[in-house]
Formats: C-alpha cells, structure tokens, sequence
C-alpha cells in the first residue's frame, strides 16, 4: 500500500545491538535490530459536501490500515473538517471499532489552510500529517507547514492545489 510505505518512509530508525536481529544469530552473525522510534501523525478527513458515503468508506479503511500497521510506532489524531475542524480524537493503539466510533460531520465547503494552522499552532509535535481528501478546496499558499504531507485523493480527485505542498496519493479501486 502506497500510503503505509510513505508513513514508513517519515518514521525515524536507527540500530540496537542491545536485541540482536534474530534472522541471523542461527548463523553466528551478531548484527543489530531496527530500533524504529514513535511519532505523532494526525489523520485529517474532508467530510465537506463534496465527499459522498463512499468516498468517507475508503477514507476510513485507509485509517484503519493505518492502525493496524503502526500500532506502537504511531501516535495518531484523528480529525474531520470542511471549512472548520469537528472532530479532534487522539485514538493512539486505535482498533477498528474505536476508529468507527469517531464522530462524523461536516458537509460544507472544503478549508485546507484552517486546519493546517491549527496542526501547526495546536499540535507543534505532529511530524507527519496524512490528509484524505478529494483535493478541491481553498489554497494554503503561504501557510506555514512544520510536518511532512502526505495527501491521500479519491479516485477523481485533484492534486492542482497540493502537489506543492507534499506527497500526493491517488486511492485506487
């Protein structure tokens, strides 16, 4: 999955003699393990108008998968917005059912720049923002980002306003 592999991508690693890699002690060779660090993502859903039952469906799917591949590496919050921000959890070691349990709503227009300013003024420790969305909304031209972006699309979806301004991905069927 292409958006597993760019969280991959951002979480720090680094080496640990201290539990030696298993795969290769049978052998004789004492050769370090990964140490793989914790960061704190937050998950930011469009649910403004444009975003229909199926669109939210695969967004979610895309959290779950999240969770369950970066359990204890990932500190996760999960947010929804339109043109403001309505849901704001911290759902860290999240199961599927904790993730559904998240509350829904939106339905106006599409803000990318209000809830990036509040990642950035609100939650200074997010190292890694993965945004779903079908990209059309306001521009963030000018708005300080101080944390990688990943952008998740629908299928139809449009990268004109955020190729610039991260990576971007497209969700296939």
């Amino acid at each position: 999955n292409l958006v597993r592999r760019a969280i991959t991508s951002g979480i720090p690693r680094d080496y640990t003699y201290l539990r030696p890699n298993k795969k290769y002690i049978s052998s004789g060779l004492y050769l370090p393990s990964t140490l793989k660090e914790a960061i704190d993502i937050a998950v930011m859903i469009d649910v403004s108008g444009s975003i229909g039952d199926k669109e939210l469906a695969d967004f979610l799917s895309e959290v779950i998968g999240i969770s369950k591949a970066f359990s204890s590496q990932v500190k996760m919050r999960i947010m929804t917005h339109d043109t403001e921000i309505h849901t704001n959890e911290l759902v860290n070691g999240a199961t599927k059912e904790k993730i559904l349990r998240v509350k829904i709503k939106g339905g106006g227009g599409t803000s990318f720049a209000t809830p990036l300013k509040w990642i950035t003024e609100n939650a200074p420790k997010t190292k890694m923002l993965v945004w779903l969305t079908d990209g059309y909304g306001d521009d963030i031209k000018g708005i300080e980002k101080k944390c990688d972006i990943i952008w998740v699309l629908n299928k139809g979806g449009s990268d004109n306003l955020l190729k610039n301004y991260g990576k971007v991905i497209q969700i296939e069927d």
